[in-house]
């Protein structure tokens, strides 16, 4: 059980407007409507709601 304040993960910022990667981001043909999460591989996660993983990528 994870407890308020959560620790900080990882230090870089989340990605902004224009930033590939963003959130509804214009890709031409389509919008970009995933939540792409930057950070160290093994890195612990912290979700705000329940949900599903369905696609993982490395780049």
């Amino acid at each position: 059980m994870k407890y308020w304040p959560f620790p900080k993960i990882h230090s870089k910022s989340l990605p902004v407007s224009g930033v590939p990667g963003s959130f509804w981001e214009n890709r031409g043909d389509r919008h970009h409507c995933g939540v792409d999460i930057y950070a160290p591989e093994g890195s612990d996660m912290l979700s705000v709601e329940d949900g599903e993983v369905i696609d993982i990528r490395f780049h």
